[in-house]
């Protein structure tokens, strides 16, 4: 924020021209929020049912072979972990086409910016030292700016992974027969 009000005190005409890709990296934002926080959720499902299937194999492994399932088990098991590897691999996608969305956004800016400050200087309005100076600092900003944008992404996915624990507190726990539910102020009803 404060290179940004630097660069309008400088000239605003060029501040114009470097900040006008802003509003466009904000909506990259919001488009890809979506579908990661969507994707990483959705491999937490599949690898916590991996994981349950694990944990069934092994406190169950007598029954299993009782009853001939080793290879429905396995079938489970090995269907959970390619769900949970195929939307993984979706996520990183969508992080990367965010990625790669914001760093041509910056190339597009570095561009117009190079072009009109150019412009200016041919015209004689501006000086090329000022220029350079002016460039400098919107070549500051500009790397906050591709952090800002990777650090969202990264918080999508934590969001999921914080919406996922709430999932799972809000599901009723199934002990020995009985059926409880845990309500919002923390204590234990019997149902």
């Amino acid at each position: 924020q404060i290179l940004i009000v630097v660069i309008c005190l400088m000239n605003i005409r060029l501040a114009l021209a470097s900040i006008i890709i802003l509003p466009l990296q904000f909506v990259t934002y919001r488009f890809f929020r979506g579908p990661i926080k969507l994707s990483h959720s959705e491999a937490q499902e599949n690898l916590s049912l991996a994981y349950g299937s694990v944990v069934e194999k092994f406190l169950g492994i007598e029954v299993v072979k009782g009853f001939s399932a080793e290879a429905r088990e396995s079938k489970t098991f090995h269907q959970a972990i390619d769900e949970s590897r195929k939307s993984q691999i979706r996520s990183q996608r969508y992080h990367f086409a965010q990625k790669v969305t914001a760093d041509l956004l910056v190339g597009l800016g570095t561009i117009m910016l190079l072009a009109y400050g150019a412009f200016e200087v041919i015209k004689g309005r501006m000086k090329g030292g000022e220029f350079m100076m002016f460039f400098g600092y919107v070549m500051m900003l500009y790397p906050s700016v591709l952090e800002i944008i990777s650090g969202v992404g990264h918080s999508s996915k934590a969001t999921a992974s914080v919406s996922r624990v709430f999932d799972m507190l809000d599901e009723p726990i199934h002990d020995a027969g009985v059926m409880q539910s845990i309500p919002q102020d923390g204590s234990t009803e019997l149902l």
